[in-house]
């Protein structure tokens, strides 16, 4: 191919951007796309959508996608070969990596490669056909491995932690207010759930009729991006304060001024494992945060209007 191996990495990064375009190109657009790009030399690079491809003997392309077609390289491609819906058939060789999509790649005798990905596909490999580096097959089309579960446990540890600590502070800081609204939750469910309907139906509305005017738009935005995220948190550490709470009173601990702190952090931990379950784990979660909303405001509007003094009629003064 003569080129260094920097040289081929460099070259692999600049074929990226036009590459990737291409395949949006080809997304977008969809039927009958197709181009070619001219350059000098092995500097061509091929782009056909709902057709077929073929590299002649005698040619030399630098890089050939196709989307919903087939590739033939008969002659050499210096770096990529992809093929997305479609079949791939290799009797010349291609210099870098051969990507199938959706098809099958056959590699033919004296056909020369270096890495093979299929995904979601299948080989065909004749005696003397070379591959000078690797073959990987996946059924996804990005597959992360421990990489991703690394990351997703990560993640999850964190934001427990940062949920743990909101709780904490938030029990130390308006214990009273915390456990009043748990205590809305337990005791008046039902006016739970109508307040967080009424918040959660009226406050989308009532945000996107405020982009409507200019004047509005951060309304709106603030609505969507502050006050519903923080009802929601708010009320999720409600429900889990609550059920921590209970598991204390459940496991026999009495009544201390730590209590509420420790039930905070118990009940988070708790309800962010339930979280882990596939399917009925991210509903449990997402539902909490939504009734307990609904508690934390109905005690918010409640309790002033029960504290209001009753006006006391004077009590007649008996007859002399």
């Amino acid at each position: 191919m003569g080129s260094t191996p920097a040289l081929r990495k460099q070259h692999a990064m600049k074929r990226w951007i036009p590459l990737l375009m291409l395949l949006v190109a080809s997304l977008v657009f969809g039927a009958g796309a197709g181009a070619q790009t001219p350059g000098d030399g092995d500097d061509d690079l091929i782009f056909r959508a709902n057709g077929d491809v073929t590299v002649a003997r005698d040619e030399v392309i630098e890089a050939v996608i196709v989307a919903n077609g087939n590739a033939r390289v008969e002659g050499s491609v210096t770096s990529t070969l992809w093929v997305i819906s479609g079949d791939a058939i290799v009797e010349g060789s291609v210099g870098d990596d051969v990507i199938v999509i959706d098809g099958t790649l056959e590699l033919t005798r004296g056909a020369e490669v270096e890495n093979v990905t299929l995904i979601r596909g299948t080989l065909e490999r004749a005696d003397g056909a070379i591959v000078s580096g690797t073959i990987t097959e996946q059924n996804a089309l990005i597959s992360l491995g421990w990489g991703a579960a690394v990351f997703s446990m990560v993640m999850w540890l964190g934001v427990t932690l940062a949920l743990v600590v909101a709780a904490v502070v938030f029990a130390a800081v308006a214990g009273r207010h915390l456990a009043g609204a748990g205590e809305v939750v337990r005791h008046r469910f039902g006016a739970s759930i109508v307040t967080a309907l009424v918040l959660w139906i009226a406050l989308p509305i009532l945000a996107v009729m405020a982009f409507v005017t200019i004047v509005g738009i951060p309304l709106g935005v603030s609505v969507f991006l502050l006050v519903l995220p923080v009802l929601w948190i708010a009320g999720y550490l409600v429900v889990t304060t609550r059920v921590g709470d209970a598991v204390l009173g459940w496991a026999g601990m009495d009544e201390r001024p730590q209590r509420l702190v420790i039930a905070a952090a118990i009940g988070v931990v708790l309800f962010q494992v339930i979280g882990l379950i596939p399917g009925i784990g991210p509903l449990i979660v997402a539902l909490s945060g939504v009734i307990g909303s609904g508690a934390l405001v109905y005690r918010t509007v409640e309790r002033p209007l029960r504290l209001q003094p009753a006006v006391i009629e004077p009590e007649p003064q008996p007859a002399v």
